[in-house]
């Protein structure tokens, strides 16, 4: 479940970003990560 938020986060920002080359790294940082840990239960 949290890895799913994770993904559909980075998703969500790969297409705010306009899909941009394939060797752009994209995050979307460990507060966020966390924040989606605690919002799923986890912490």
């Amino acid at each position: 479940m949290v890895m799913g938020a994770v993904y559909q986060a980075v998703l969500d920002r790969l297409e705010a970003e306009g899909w941009r080359h394939p060797e752009h790294r994209v995050d979307i940082g460990t507060p966020a990560k966390l924040w989606l840990m605690l919002r799923h239960g986890v912490l």
